[in-house]
């Protein structure tokens, strides 16, 4: 039988999945509609239940210890149980209610929604939700009803439903190449133009982890595309963008240099979820609007 010591310790654990997610005992405080003194006690208990020291802290935030390490999976895992009860209630809901879009920012800046009107005429009653985080959404836990990735999914629950390999190029802004032309070849960027470059592209673009490393004159660095491209629109140096020229009118490419950097979006959904019809059909729709990017 389940005891009240149980539901104790189920209550400690996942106010220490929400501290793993966040870092900050303040936000988990916050969204859960609690005092950072009562999150602190649900800690406390679960520390002394366990015996063990599970949290510390840090400049920047609430730090996991290393024996916290052990057992926050099985922190997640009840998350996913949770998740997996909510499944089951949306079923009763077909053609209606919320569907959680995880979209990295990398491919935010990128897909167009084309298609959206024609979407919400055949389901009026489905509202998409998009969570956006610079890294790749968690679906493992069901934080989200399908996502976009840019790596191939780890995880027997997850389901590559689609994915397209996009193309990159490098650009500038009409008046940075009036003053300062372009470069005549890769080399030439790297010694002799200033360069705009998102960080994480080191991670999904292994040609811009060279371009860095030599690059003579590195300007402007930024984790967010929107930074990125509001800098090179300005004229302020030589970027690597998804560059639709039907859209970007604003920003040219570059003829000259001919390496052509790519990476993979992936449409990712859990398998639990990926045939409720509300998912699906959003699924379908992200589908679509995949294939329809042209780069």
């Amino acid at each position: 039988m389940i005891s009240k010591q149980d539901i104790a310790k189920l209550e400690g654990l996942l106010m220490l999945v929400a501290l793993a997610e966040n870092n900050s005992k303040k936000k988990v405080a916050e969204s859960l509609s609690l005092s950072v003194d009562t999150l602190n006690k649900y800690l406390a208990d679960l520390e002394k239940e366990l015996g063990i020291k599970l949290v510390t802290s840090n400049g920047r935030g609430s730090v996991l210890t290393h024996e916290a390490q052990h057992i926050i999976k099985m922190g997640f895992d009840v998350k996913k149980v949770i998740r997996g009860v909510d499944v089951v209630a949306s079923h009763k809901n077909t053609m209606s209610g919320v569907v959680r879009v995880g979209l990295p920012l990398a491919v935010a800046s990128v897909l167009h929604a084309d298609g959206i009107d024609e979407f919400w005429q055949n389901y009026p009653n489905i509202r998409i939700e998009s969570v956006s985080h610079y890294q790749s959404p968690n679906l493992n836990v069901l934080d989200v009803d399908l996502g976009f990735m840019l790596e191939p999914p780890s995880g027997s629950d997850l389901v590559i439903v689609e994915s397209k390999v996009i193309s990159c190029s490098f650009v500038a802004a009409p008046s940075y190449l009036a003053k300062y032309g372009e470069p005549k070849d890769l080399e030439d960027l790297i010694q002799n133009h200033r360069i705009c470059g998102k960080l994480i592209n080191y991670r999904y673009l292994k040609e811009w982890k060279d371009i860095m490393s030599r690059g003579s004159y590195i300007s402007f660095t930024s984790n967010s595309n929107h930074s990125i491209a509001n800098v090179v629109r300005s004229g302020g140096g030589i970027g690597i963008m998804v560059h639709d020229e039907t859209r970007d009118t604003d920003l040219v490419r570059l003829k000259n240099i001919t390496m052509k950097p790519q990476m993979t979006f992936y449409l990712v959904a859990h398998r639990l979820t990926k045939d409720i019809p509300k998912i699906r059909a959003v699924l379908e729709f992200y589908r679509k609007v995949l294939l329809n990017v042209k780069f």
